[in-house]
């Protein structure tokens, strides 16, 4: 029951975006689209880019994949690194939401390289919790472990109680 009830409370680390109902994001989602055709191609694309996919994940949308990979090719087109990083994020939701860990796994890996670089260590501690919440879903504790000990080290560098 208790790791049950764990694995729940860690799940709401993966999701960082806020809840809402399906039209409510249907909304935003065609907000964001219109948004996105007066933008060029820089930072404030790969960011509205991000944003549709923390929208498009509420209603369990394919287009997810697509979206995270145009933003991905776009921040490495412009060097945007907190961009790739949070390209590669949204991937690795993606991936795991369908059921390809591995991937999952990879990207957030990538992403947790990437935020610390640019020392976005917050950011960094939530991608190694998704890494420990796929990990602890495997069963496999002692990775699980590993990856939770990570986020808690940089949370606690940064003074980061929620985390």
């Amino acid at each position: 029951m208790i790791r049950l009830l764990i694995r729940y409370l860690l799940l709401l680390c993966f999701i960082v975006s806020a809840f809402g109902n399906a039209s409510a994001q249907a909304h935003k989602i065609d907000s964001l689209r219109i948004v996105l055709k007066t933008l060029p191609a820089d930072t404030n694309r790969v960011n509205v880019l991000i944003e549709l996919c923390k929208a498009q994940s509420f209603l369990d949308s394919k287009e997810i994949i697509s979206t995270a990979n145009e933003a991905l090719a776009l921040a490495k087109k412009i060097n945007f690194k907190t961009g790739q990083a949070k390209a590669c994020f949204q991937l690795g939701y993606y991936f795991h939401k369908v059921g390809d860990d591995l991937k999952a796994i990879e990207s957030l890996h990538e992403a947790s390289n990437i935020f610390e670089k640019v020392n976005n260590l917050t950011q960094a501690a939530y991608a190694y919790n998704a890494i420990g919440v796929i990990y602890n879903e495997q069963d496999d504790e002692e990775e699980a472990l590993l990856f939770f000990q990570r986020a808690n080290s940089l949370w606690s560098k940064v003074d980061f109680r929620e985390g």
